[in-house]
């Protein structure tokens, strides 16, 4: 278990944060143990070099503090019987991270440093990375250099490697569909390979790669996304081995009209309703859509923070329309919040109409059917637009509350409505006077 308490602040010469976290880990075979770590962060743009400066120091001030990783690994070794004391537990870390944008679209060239000494373990550890990356005419390149120092404390003594990292990315379409290639070379390996999405849930990757020209290896992957859950696939081979696996993911949502499943998991969720607009796609996660009951669930929210829910209405039956596209929401963290869209449904009628003396009607004048519901407005040119179930009714048209501010128009679209070909009816008639 863990808990994190987090405070920052915005200061005339940068941004400065404090990170405090407690972790408390139960053993099988030992007693419980608790510890802290303290982190504290500056960071600083300077504008007008277009400089990004961030500069960290982690600090874990007791050894018995375990990351998740070091958690489960220090469980491993205890079941096995081996001591987990020289586990390398990290005691402290400083990074450091410069960025430098370039004028005239030169591109960009960056600098960190990490330090790194650890618990009951006499070596530290040093890495340094230098590069530059920039893109021409779409292709996205660069080049860097990294060199990683192990230090003993005890014997002085110094392990080195420093490796040189070519990569290159340029954009692709199959059959209509964006696609990247992607090359990475070492000194040591080259790893080729390629990635794309077909529509917006399918996607898919492969690569090959080789160490000093040898031993080549194959990896494969494709994950499909429904309303219902992700499913995913992977497959690997190479001289030494062959693996495959498959996964699939997703959520539940109880509410007060049942039960609904969805693609992914997240802390703070937003269910969305929409009667009879299924179909309809949901823009805050890629493939999602309103089911046929009228509901989807968008599980990745920002809590307390004013949330855009947004709605395509493309792909959704074209006898239902949307009052409105877009909600805005601030859920707590960890909530499930609804957000509600009003829809109307019926046949999208128009009828271009003028009154008994050959005038206009008047410019978005209310419609209500002959229930005293409403369906529509009169639009520009007269044309008076209805959405409603009713194929054949009479409808007064309103301006105002007085008699001689009303008329009636009798209409009959049961004819072209059999048509499922035809997206709007089109009809003409008179409005008579009240």
């Amino acid at each position: 278990m863990s808990l994190r308490q987090f405070r920052g602040g915005s200061t005339p010469i940068g941004a400065v944060a404090l990170d405090i976290s407690h972790s408390e880990t139960d053993f099988d075979r030992r007693d419980k143990e608790s510890g802290q770590s303290y982190r504290i962060s500056y960071s600083k743009r300077i504008d007008p070099t277009n400089t990004n400066l961030t500069l960290a120091a982690y600090r874990y001030s007791t050894e018995n503090f375990y990351k998740l990783r070091d958690a489960l690994l220090a469980k491993d070794l205890d079941n096995r019987g081996i001591t987990s004391a020289y586990a390398g537990k990290q005691r402290s870390e400083f990074q450091i991270t410069l960025n430098q944008g370039l004028p005239n679209d030169w591109g960009n060239v960056y600098a960190t440093g990490s330090w790194s000494d650890y618990w009951n373990n006499v070596e530290a550890t040093k890495e340094y990375q230098v590069g530059y990356s920039n893109n021409y005419r779409g292709v996205n390149y660069g080049l860097s250099a990294i060199k990683r120092v192990v230090e003993n404390d005890v014997t002085g003594r110094k392990d080195d490697d420093t490796e040189y990292l070519l990569t290159l990315s340029l954009p692709l379409s199959i059959k209509g569909s964006p696609a990247n290639f992607n090359s990475f070379t070492t000194q040591d390996s080259t790893t080729v390979g390629v990635n794309g999405v077909v529509g917006d849930r399918f996607n898919y990757g492969a690569s090959l790669a080789t160490e000093y020209g040898e031993n080549p290896s194959l990896s494969t992957n494709a994950q499909y996304r429904t309303n219902f859950a992700t499913l995913g696939g992977s497959y690997g081979i190479s001289d030494h081995y062959e693996q495959a696996a498959l996964s699939a993911r997703g959520n539940i949502v109880a509410h007060s009209d049942g039960v609904l499943f969805g693609p992914d998991q997240g802390q703070t969720m937003v269910l969305v309703y929409a009667p009879e607009a299924t179909g309809a796609k949901v823009n805050n996660t890629p493939g999602l859509t309103i089911n046929e009951s009228g509901y989807a669930v968008v599980p990745y929210v920002t809590p307390y923070r004013l949330n855009d829910i947004t709605l395509n209405p493309e792909g959704m039956s074209l006898d239902v329309e949307l009052e409105g596209t877009s909600q805005r929401i601030a859920p707590y963290a960890g909530s499930i919040s609804k957000v509600d869209f009003i829809t109307k449904s019926g046949k999208a009628i128009y009828i271009r109409s003028l009154n008994s003396k050959g005038e206009t009607l008047p410019f978005a004048a209310e419609i209500f059917d002959s229930k005293g519901e409403y369906v529509g407005m009169v639009a520009q040119g007269s044309l008076a637009y209805l959405r409603t179930k009713t194929l054949a009714d009479t409808v007064t048209v309103k301006w105002g509350e007085e008699q001689s501010e009303q008329c009636n128009i009798q209409y009959d679209a049961t004819t072209q409505a059999s048509d499922d070909d035809k997206n709007m009816i089109m009809l003409e008639g008179v409005c008579h006077e009240l």
